[in-house]
């Protein structure tokens, strides 16, 4: 199953952009956050970026995590942040957009199709 989050991320990015936004995310920083960023950067609990064609290049949205290459004060960094980091995204100018979910584990959805499967159907044949 394709995360939705990947869709989420895409469809408010491509809105904020179409609305001439500027996108921002939330990401959390922990330890399955591994970013190259200058120290008085990185000790943050939680980080903004600003995601927008101006202040990134070479931004990509793939379904497990988002790329892109910024500068932190005069350092070009090269960042790649997992989707699961990500908290929120949004519009600077509006604070309108999307806090994601990710409690949906992979166990959760092999047992929702479990249980799709063994569910007797509530249609009856009529001929």
């Amino acid at each position: 199953v394709t995360n939705k989050n990947y869709y989420l991320i895409n469809a408010i990015y491509q809105w904020c952009l179409d609305s001439q936004l500027s996108p921002h995310i939330l990401v959390v920083n922990n330890e399955n956050l591994a970013l190259q960023l200058p120290k008085n950067f990185s000790n943050s609990k939680e980080l903004v970026f600003n995601i927008s064609n101006t202040a990134v290049k070479n931004f990509t949205i793939g379904e497990q995590n988002v790329e892109f290459n910024a500068r932190f004060n005069g350092i070009a960094c090269s960042l790649n942040i997992d989707i699961k980091n990500i908290l929120y995204i949004f519009a600077k100018e509006t604070n309108d957009g999307l806090f994601l979910d990710h409690s949906q584990s992979k166990n959760k959805i092999d047992n929702s199709k479990k249980e799709t499967h063994t569910s007797k159907s509530h249609l009856t044949l009529i001929k």
